[in-house]
């Protein structure tokens, strides 16, 4: 009997040795059966993920459990890219990228209540700084002509009570753009910065603004581009290779657990038999 490449990821995620994988990296609020379900669900919707090479698929779920984030294509996604090899050739690998909510989600993990927004020429905009940090009143207009797009910002506000704000007008967004792996040959922007701008665009800002909040006691991963595409074929993009198990971290700094877990995560378990038919119903567990 022929094994679907699906069948074969089913089997291979709800293999013992990766349950436990699983198991080990994520937050108690995230159970391995609702990971994995959610999983399953987004690697069906995406077929292009099938045909990638399997280990960074395997390394990629292990890497969004560590990060206690679901590959939704809410809080992050699972992602193609064309990878070049050193002997020259072009690998398809995974790797999980988180989008703005997967950013939020982190950040308030650290204690960091954030946001992030799309202002508008006839929005009220104020951003002021103080002994208490930066701080920001905006208010847009729901209802009606809003005008012309001039940016976005991202807002966040330590449990201590410090705020920050990082706004990007369309100038600073426009070299995060021209800097993007998402443009054609004419350099025209594709994939999600065509199709998702201002998502895209406050994902920059919230980018910049994590690095800014000192975080003590809790690193993240500076694994992902802020302008990462989530929609363009994997043909069109070229990304590094996931870490692999000869990268050391850096003298005399602690490896994210995220990255760790990805480091450390088994070899994939051999395919196991497939499950009865092609589909994946939602049950796994």
């Amino acid at each position: 009997m022929n094994t679907s490449p699906m069948q074969m990821v089913v089997a291979g995620l709800t293999d013992e040795r990766m349950q436990k994988s699983f198991k080990d990296v994520l937050p108690s609020n995230v159970t391995v059966d609702r990971f994995t379900k959610v999983t399953l669900t987004a690697i069906q919707s995406s077929p292009e993920v099938l045909e990638a090479d399997r280990q960074s698929l395997y390394q990629a779920c292990v890497h969004a459990a560590a990060r206690g984030l679901l590959p939704d294509k809410k809080e992050g996604a699972l992602v193609v890219f064309n990878t070049k090899m050193p002997d020259g050739s072009w690998v398809k690998k995974v790797q999980f990228l988180p989008m703005p909510e997967g950013i939020i989600k982190e950040m308030a993990k650290a204690g960091v209540s954030a946001y992030a927004v799309s202002v508008y020429e006839k929005d009220e905009l104020e951003i002021w700084n103080d002994d208490d940090g930066q701080h920001v009143r905006h208010k847009p207009v729901i209802f009606g002509d809003r005008g012309a797009r001039l940016g976005a910002f991202a807002a966040g506000k330590t449990k201590e009570g410090r705020s920050y704000v990082e706004a990007m007008n369309m100038d600073d967004i426009a070299r995060v753009r021209s800097r993007s792996k998402q443009k054609d040959k004419e350099g025209n922007p594709t994939g999600a910065w065509k199709t998702d701008t201002e998502r895209m665009e406050q994902k920059s800002a919230l980018h910049r603004l994590r690095k800014r909040i000192p975080m003590v006691g809790y690193e993240f991963n500076d694994d992902e581009d802020s302008d990462v595409d989530l929609s363009q074929p994997a043909e069109a993009v070229v990304a590094t290779q996931p870490p692999t198990q000869t990268e050391a971290a850096p003298a005399g700094r602690k490896r994210p657990r995220a990255l760790q877990a990805v480091v450390d995560a088994p070899a994939p378990p051999p395919e196991a038999p497939p499950p009865p038919d092609d589909t994946f119903d939602g049950d796994v567990i």
